[in-house]
């Protein structure tokens, strides 16, 4: 059986996950690994989660909609928008 395309396997896939609830953190880590992604970044809220990016090229961000100070739906504006985001 012939191996999958390295650009496809999911180890190589980086995702960042905000959630301000450290128990749905675990869960997402403990699902994540399982799936194959390797080393997720977790983070507990908004101003972590957009510093992370500075340095972490994220291709998946999963989040909230309920965090603070921000939602889920202003943090994704936030990437998308913000003159330091580095990959809108």
């Amino acid at each position: 059986m012939a191996s999958p395309n390295p650009g496809y396997a999911l180890e190589y896939i980086s995702v960042l996950v905000p959630d301000e609830n450290l128990h749905m953190r675990d869960l997402i880590r403990e699902i994540l690994l399982a799936l194959g992604i390797k080393d997720p970044s977790l983070v507990s809220n908004v101003p972590r989660a957009f510093k992370e990016l500075l340095h972490f090229a994220a291709d998946i961000i999963t989040t909230d909609w309920h965090l603070e100070p921000l939602d889920g739906f202003r943090f994704v504006k936030l990437v998308r928008t913000a003159l330091e985001s580095r990959n809108p």
